[in-house]
């Protein structure tokens, strides 16, 4: 029989299992490789892909706060650990032709739309195609993998 875990005992054994309402591990603390795996596979919340939903809404080019706002509430959903090995997130930008993907940059701490054929950085670029995909909302691009998501937030991780 399995025991449940308190969020006082899931403290003492370091690792934080605060649960979204959609089942993702969100602040979840991992300790090795295959925990990260485990949590990156793990579905994204409602509440995170509406957040990825609001990339093409253009208010966060010029409000700082705006934009400071929403990478602090997708940063949430993600596991502690990947925050240092995410470069940014590509999805299809809906704001029509000549525009094809945006990126959210985490790095740079921007949002920026491209054109069919323009250039991304090359770290990104690797996600365009897959971001384009009508199956995938967005695809969280990492220094060692991507992690594509799907409508519903299931998550599929592409290795390198």
């Amino acid at each position: 029989m399995r025991k449940l875990l308190t969020a006082e005992s899931a403290k003492k054994q370091d690792t934080d299992l605060r649960l979204s309402s959609n089942s993702i591990l969100t602040g979840t603390k991992v300790s090795s490789p295959v925990e990260l795996e485990r949590a990156l596979r793990m579905p994204r919340s409602k509440k995170y892909l509406e957040y990825t939903k609001i990339l093409d809404t253009g208010t966060h080019h010029s409000n700082k706060t705006s934009l400071q706002e929403l990478k602090e509430n997708i940063q949430k959903e993600l596991p502690e650990a990947a925050m240092g090995l995410l470069i940014g997130i590509v999805s299809k930008c809906y704001l029509g032709a000549p525009y094809e993907v945006h990126t959210l940059d985490f790095f740079g701490q921007i949002i920026e739309h491209y054109k069919v054929g323009e250039s991304m950085k090359s770290e990104l670029e690797r996600a365009r195609t897959l971001a384009k995909h009508h199956n995938y909302m967005c695809i969280e691009v990492y220094s060692d993998r991507m992690v594509a998501i799907s409508d519903d937030g299931t998550a599929a991780i592409i290795n390198k």
